[in-house]
Protein backbone atom coordinates (compact mmCIF):
# COMPACT_ATOMS: atom_id res chain seq x y z
CA UNK A 1 0.00 0.00 0.00
CA UNK A 2 1.54 3.25 -1.10
CA UNK A 3 1.15 6.25 1.16
CA UNK A 4 1.69 9.90 0.43
CA UNK A 5 0.19 12.73 2.43
CA UNK A 6 -0.17 16.30 1.16
CA UNK A 7 -0.44 19.07 3.74
CA UNK A 8 -0.05 16.49 6.50
CA UNK A 9 -1.32 17.43 9.97
CA UNK A 10 -1.90 21.12 9.26
CA UNK A 11 -3.84 21.82 12.46
CA UNK A 12 -4.35 24.94 14.51
CA UNK A 13 -6.58 25.55 17.50
CA UNK A 14 -8.55 28.09 15.45
CA UNK A 15 -9.51 25.75 12.62
CA UNK A 16 -13.20 25.12 11.96
CA UNK A 17 -15.19 23.06 9.48
CA UNK A 18 -15.25 26.06 7.15
CA UNK A 19 -11.61 27.16 7.55
CA UNK A 20 -9.70 23.89 7.90
CA UNK A 21 -7.45 23.07 4.98
CA UNK A 22 -8.49 20.10 2.84
CA UNK A 23 -5.70 17.53 2.93
CA UNK A 24 -5.06 14.41 0.89
CA UNK A 25 -3.57 10.99 1.49
CA UNK A 26 -2.76 8.56 -1.34
CA UNK A 27 -3.63 4.92 -0.66
CA UNK A 28 -3.04 2.69 -3.65
CA UNK A 29 -4.95 4.17 -6.59
CA UNK A 30 -7.18 6.36 -4.42
CA UNK A 31 -6.39 9.85 -3.17
CA UNK A 32 -8.61 10.49 -0.14
CA UNK A 33 -9.67 14.04 0.71
CA UNK A 34 -10.12 14.89 4.38
CA UNK A 35 -10.03 17.66 6.98
CA UNK A 36 -8.81 17.67 10.58
CA UNK A 37 -9.56 20.52 12.91
CA UNK A 38 -9.63 21.97 16.39
CA UNK A 39 -8.98 20.40 19.77
CA UNK A 40 -6.40 17.62 19.72
CA UNK A 41 -4.77 15.52 22.39
CA UNK A 42 -7.58 13.02 22.99
CA UNK A 43 -9.04 10.44 20.67
CA UNK A 44 -10.08 11.86 17.27
CA UNK A 45 -13.71 11.76 16.15
CA UNK A 46 -14.21 10.48 12.59
CA UNK A 47 -17.38 11.49 10.72
CA UNK A 48 -18.76 9.02 8.14
CA UNK A 49 -21.52 10.48 5.98
CA UNK A 50 -24.55 9.22 4.04
CA UNK A 51 -24.30 7.81 0.53
CA UNK A 52 -22.91 10.14 -2.14
CA UNK A 53 -22.31 12.87 0.48
CA UNK A 54 -19.09 14.85 0.73
CA UNK A 55 -17.48 16.67 3.66
CA UNK A 56 -19.45 19.84 3.13
CA UNK A 57 -22.76 18.04 3.46
CA UNK A 58 -22.20 17.90 7.22
CA UNK A 59 -23.84 20.78 9.07
CA UNK A 60 -21.03 22.97 10.49
CA UNK A 61 -23.14 23.55 13.58
CA UNK A 62 -22.76 19.85 14.31
CA UNK A 63 -19.12 19.39 13.35
CA UNK A 64 -17.92 22.61 14.99
CA UNK A 65 -19.95 21.76 18.08
CA UNK A 66 -18.10 18.47 18.45
CA UNK A 67 -14.81 20.22 17.65
CA UNK A 68 -15.16 22.25 20.86
CA UNK A 69 -14.23 19.07 22.74
CA UNK A 70 -12.67 16.77 20.14
CA UNK A 71 -10.37 16.69 17.17
CA UNK A 72 -12.76 16.19 14.24
CA UNK A 73 -11.88 14.34 11.04
CA UNK A 74 -14.12 14.66 7.98
CA UNK A 75 -13.63 12.23 5.09
CA UNK A 76 -14.78 11.95 1.49
CA UNK A 77 -15.30 8.30 0.57
CA UNK A 78 -13.53 6.96 -2.50
CA UNK A 79 -15.04 8.36 -5.68
CA UNK A 80 -17.01 11.05 -3.81
CA UNK A 81 -16.31 14.78 -3.44
CA UNK A 82 -12.59 15.50 -3.47
CA UNK A 83 -11.54 11.83 -3.33
CA UNK A 84 -10.56 9.94 -6.46
CA UNK A 85 -11.08 6.31 -7.39
CA UNK A 86 -14.14 4.10 -7.70
CA UNK A 87 -16.90 4.15 -5.10
CA UNK A 88 -16.93 0.69 -3.46
CA UNK A 89 -20.12 -1.27 -4.21
CA UNK A 90 -20.61 -2.73 -0.72
CA UNK A 91 -20.39 -1.78 2.95
CA UNK A 92 -17.62 -4.30 3.60
CA UNK A 93 -15.45 -2.75 0.87
CA UNK A 94 -16.18 0.77 2.15
CA UNK A 95 -15.18 -0.37 5.63
CA UNK A 96 -11.87 -1.70 4.31
CA UNK A 97 -11.22 1.65 2.59
CA UNK A 98 -11.96 3.44 5.86
CA UNK A 99 -9.53 1.21 7.76
CA UNK A 100 -6.83 1.84 5.14
CA UNK A 101 -7.43 5.58 5.54
CA UNK A 102 -7.14 5.39 9.33
CA UNK A 103 -3.95 3.37 9.15
CA UNK A 104 -2.43 5.79 6.64
CA UNK A 105 -3.00 8.60 9.18
CA UNK A 106 -1.75 6.37 12.03
CA UNK A 107 -5.15 6.47 13.75
CA UNK A 108 -4.96 3.42 16.00
CA UNK A 109 -8.02 4.18 18.13
CA UNK A 110 -10.85 6.64 17.61
CA UNK A 111 -14.52 7.49 18.09
CA UNK A 112 -16.92 7.53 15.13
CA UNK A 113 -20.08 9.39 14.10
CA UNK A 114 -21.94 7.48 11.38
CA UNK A 115 -24.94 8.90 9.52
CA UNK A 116 -27.11 6.59 7.37
CA UNK A 117 -24.69 4.58 5.18
CA UNK A 118 -21.88 5.97 7.35
CA UNK A 119 -23.57 4.34 10.33
CA UNK A 120 -23.49 0.98 8.58
CA UNK A 121 -19.78 1.43 7.97
CA UNK A 122 -19.28 2.43 11.62
CA UNK A 123 -21.03 -0.74 12.79
CA UNK A 124 -18.93 -2.86 10.46
CA UNK A 125 -15.79 -1.15 11.78
CA UNK A 126 -16.75 -1.93 15.37
CA UNK A 127 -17.56 -5.53 14.46
CA UNK A 128 -14.43 -6.28 12.44
CA UNK A 129 -11.97 -3.98 14.23
CA UNK A 130 -13.18 -3.70 17.85
CA UNK A 131 -9.75 -2.59 19.11
CA UNK A 132 -9.88 0.43 16.79
CA UNK A 133 -13.27 1.86 17.84
CA UNK A 134 -13.91 3.13 21.38
CA UNK A 135 -17.36 4.68 20.98
CA UNK A 136 -19.71 5.45 18.13
CA UNK A 137 -22.76 7.63 17.56
CA UNK A 138 -25.23 6.20 15.05
CA UNK A 139 -27.58 8.61 13.27
CA UNK A 140 -30.55 7.62 11.07
CA UNK A 141 -29.09 4.21 10.32
CA UNK A 142 -29.44 0.50 10.92
CA UNK A 143 -27.67 -2.78 10.15
CA UNK A 144 -26.45 -3.25 6.59
CA UNK A 145 -29.09 -5.05 4.59
CA UNK A 146 -31.60 -4.66 7.43
CA UNK A 147 -35.35 -4.62 6.87
CA UNK A 148 -36.51 -1.24 5.61
CA UNK A 149 -32.92 -0.11 4.97
CA UNK A 150 -33.16 -0.04 1.15
CA UNK A 151 -34.46 2.64 -1.23
CA UNK A 152 -36.11 0.53 -3.93
CA UNK A 153 -38.05 3.54 -5.20
CA UNK A 154 -34.92 5.50 -6.19
CA UNK A 155 -33.83 5.69 -9.82
CA UNK A 156 -30.67 6.91 -11.54
CA UNK A 157 -32.59 9.91 -12.83
CA UNK A 158 -33.67 10.86 -9.32
CA UNK A 159 -30.09 10.57 -8.11
CA UNK A 160 -29.09 13.22 -10.68
CA UNK A 161 -30.82 15.84 -8.54
CA UNK A 162 -29.02 16.03 -5.16
CA UNK A 163 -31.66 18.29 -3.63
CA UNK A 164 -34.50 15.94 -4.61
CA UNK A 165 -32.48 12.97 -3.38
CA UNK A 166 -32.06 14.52 0.06
CA UNK A 167 -35.71 15.56 0.27
CA UNK A 168 -36.98 12.11 -0.67
CA UNK A 169 -34.51 10.06 1.34
CA UNK A 170 -34.22 11.99 4.61
CA UNK A 171 -37.41 14.01 5.05
CA UNK A 172 -41.01 12.86 5.50
CA UNK A 173 -43.91 14.25 3.43
CA UNK A 174 -45.12 16.36 6.38
CA UNK A 175 -45.14 20.14 5.95
CA UNK A 176 -42.70 20.70 8.82
CA UNK A 177 -40.26 18.09 7.57
CA UNK A 178 -40.34 19.36 4.00
CA UNK A 179 -39.78 22.93 5.22
CA UNK A 180 -36.75 21.77 7.21
CA UNK A 181 -35.45 19.99 4.12
CA UNK A 182 -35.81 23.09 1.96
CA UNK A 183 -33.86 25.15 4.50
CA UNK A 184 -31.08 22.59 4.56
CA UNK A 185 -30.73 22.10 0.82
CA UNK A 186 -29.98 25.79 0.25
CA UNK A 187 -26.56 25.27 1.82
CA UNK A 188 -25.83 21.61 1.17
CA UNK A 189 -26.20 20.70 -2.49
CA UNK A 190 -23.50 19.28 -4.76
CA UNK A 191 -23.35 17.43 -8.07
CA UNK A 192 -23.26 13.64 -8.02
CA UNK A 193 -21.29 12.01 -10.81
CA UNK A 194 -22.81 9.27 -12.95
CA UNK A 195 -20.35 6.71 -11.55
CA UNK A 196 -21.25 7.54 -7.96
CA UNK A 197 -24.97 7.45 -8.86
CA UNK A 198 -24.63 3.94 -10.27
CA UNK A 199 -22.82 2.56 -7.23
CA UNK A 200 -25.12 4.45 -4.88
CA UNK A 201 -28.18 2.92 -6.51
CA UNK A 202 -26.63 -0.52 -6.28
CA UNK A 203 -25.98 0.01 -2.57
CA UNK A 204 -29.40 1.48 -1.90
CA UNK A 205 -31.51 -1.13 -3.66
CA UNK A 206 -29.83 -4.40 -2.67
CA UNK A 207 -29.14 -6.32 0.51
CA UNK A 208 -25.67 -5.05 1.27
CA UNK A 209 -23.07 -7.84 1.45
Amino acid sequence: MSRKTLGENMLTSNDTHESARTQFVQIGDVRFAYRRFDRHGGLPLLFLNYFAANMDDWDPKVTNGFAAEHEVILLDNAGVGGSTGETPPAVAAMTKSCVDFCRALDLKRLDVVGFSLGGMIAQQLAFEYPDMIRRMILLATGPRGGEGMTFNELSLDELKDPAALIMKSFFTPSENSQAAGRRRRKDHVHDISARVRRNTLRLATTVLP
